[in-house]
């Protein structure tokens, strides 16, 4: 799938979804967003097709949104530094 997410900031809040062992795993009914800490409130991601772009909060919960419905996928596993 070339718009699948590869990479991005580290700057992710799961609110009440916390990652486990490093890794954050995610259903389309979970809110994440991006924290104040890199780019104000907003992230880069890459992307399967190797484009990379910054996004808001609100277009990254889209973006995931959209992979898992075009898939059946029904969790989004992200690895996070510890």
């Amino acid at each position: 799938m070339a718009q699948t997410i590869l990479s991005g900031d580290r700057n992710l809040s799961g609110g009440k979804v916390k990652p486990i062992k490093g890794v954050l795993n995610l259903t389309a009914s979970d809110r994440i967003e991006w924290t104040r800490d890199i780019h104000n409130r907003a992230g880069n991601i890459g992307l399967a097709d190797g484009s990379a772009m910054q996004v808001t909060s609100e277009s990254l919960s889209k973006q995931l949104q959209s992979a898992l419905f075009s898939t059946t996928q029904t969790v989004h596993r992200l690895a996070l530094p510890e």
